[in-house]
């Protein structure tokens, strides 16, 4: 059982929580603690195995009211935290095989097996290659010019051209 109790009479303005470890989990203590460190100083002790003493701080002025509405909020967060980690225990084995799952279906599909000619030889050459949109057609066939035409059709110095002539063309520009 968790109690709280507000702090006035210190010059900071605190409340006090003794939590029972046989009651509440560990990790739900600290699960608890976590989600006020944004709100509040969180300080934690064990004055001795079977209590946790959580100590809450307000970061700026508080009134009685206010810390007991803190101390209740983490009273009920702490109720919380128990309850997600009694549910994790609970089903720790199917987390851990969707975890598992989700992990390996991140990997990609397996790899296909090997493939040998002998998988193809049911099928007709017309089915295995049936291109209605011409997509494996080559450039060349496409086109009409081969690459060797296209490369003669361009103007500019030849490789079979004397190399004086060359440099006459490169001193005439």
């Amino acid at each position: 059982m968790a109690k709280s109790k507000p702090v006035t009479d210190s010059p900071r303005a605190e409340v006090k929580i003794v939590v029972e470890r046989t009651i509440y989990p560990l990790e739900a203590i600290f699960g608890a603690a976590y989600i006020f460190l944004d709100r509040c100083y969180v300080f934690l002790d064990a004055p001795d195995a079977t209590h946790v003493t959580v100590q809450l701080r307000a970061r700026g002025p508080m009134s009685k009211a206010e810390l007991a509405a803190l101390g209740g909020e983490f009273e009920n967060e702490l109720l919380a935290q128990a309850w997600r980690h009694a549910i994790v225990e609970k089903h720790r084995d199917q987390l851990a095989d969707i975890t598992t799952r989700a992990l390996a279906g991140a990997l990609g599909a397996p790899p296909l097996p090997d493939v040998n000619a002998d998988d193809f030889d049911d099928l007709d050459g017309a089915e295995a290659f049936d291109d209605p949109l011409g997509i494996a057609v080559p450039w060349e066939e496409k086109y009409g010019k081969a690459a060797s035409e296209t490369a003669a059709a361009v103007p500019g110095p030849s490789a079979t051209a004397p190399a004086s002539d060359l440099t006459a063309d490169a001193r005439k520009k």
